[in-house]
């Protein structure tokens, strides 16, 4: 069975994902899963809370920002 695809755009690239992606799908698909990142979604924040319930649609622009602590 194919599943259609959209095409979004995430930190400046295209990529192309199932619809019905969420927002933490596509940080599981990039390997940055974990609480320390922000994701902003057509220019609106999304918080981590609403990741898993949050979909992507056709042409979404997505930037996702981990943060890493230091010293």
């Amino acid at each position: 069975m194919i599943k259609e695809v959209i095409q979004i755009e995430v930190n400046g690239k295209k990529l192309n994902v199932p619809i019905e992606t969420t927002i933490k799908d596509i940080t599981e698909m990039l390997n940055m899963g974990g609480a320390n990142i922000i994701a902003e979604l057509n220019g609106n924040i999304i918080v981590n809370r609403d990741f898993e319930i949050t979909m992507v649609m056709e042409g979404a622009k997505i930037e996702l920002i981990r943060f890493v602590g230091g010293g």
